[in-house]
């Protein structure tokens, strides 16, 4: 979604500013009076801000209860502030998970780098 735009303009240049919200390739068009300029519509692709951990969802079935010895899965799914979903790690986006297990009785700390979501 469109959630600003500015307008400015000095001795005939015009200068627009946007800021999209939703990730996606959208087509950019600018008409004049009516009729596209040259070379319109142009290809503009929003990708994904940083990860936000407040929009991040943790997906699974066995979280109420595990059974020892048994394999407990669950998908950790990044979403950057505005809920568009992050796949593909970028070096303002280094992921690093850290799955923290405690109890009365036991402590246990995991924590690994990754270049992607889908590379657990």
């Amino acid at each position: 979604m469109l959630s600003d735009a500015r307008l400015s303009t000095s001795g005939g240049v015009y200068s627009f500013e946007l800021s999209m919200t939703v990730a996606a390739s959208y087509q950019l068009s600018i008409l004049l009076n009516g009729s596209a300029t040259a070379a319109s519509p142009y290809g503009v692709r929003v990708d994904p801000s940083v990860a936000e951990i407040s929009r991040c969802v943790l997906i699974g079935n066995s979280f109420g209860a595990a059974t020892a010895g048994k394999t407990i899965d669950f998908v950790v799914q990044v979403n950057d502030l505005y809920s568009n979903r992050i796949t593909l790690a970028t070096s303002e986006n280094l992921l690093l998970f850290v799955v923290q297990i405690v109890s009365p009785k036991v402590s246990f700390l995991a924590a690994r780098p990754s270049r992607s979501p889908e590379s657990f």
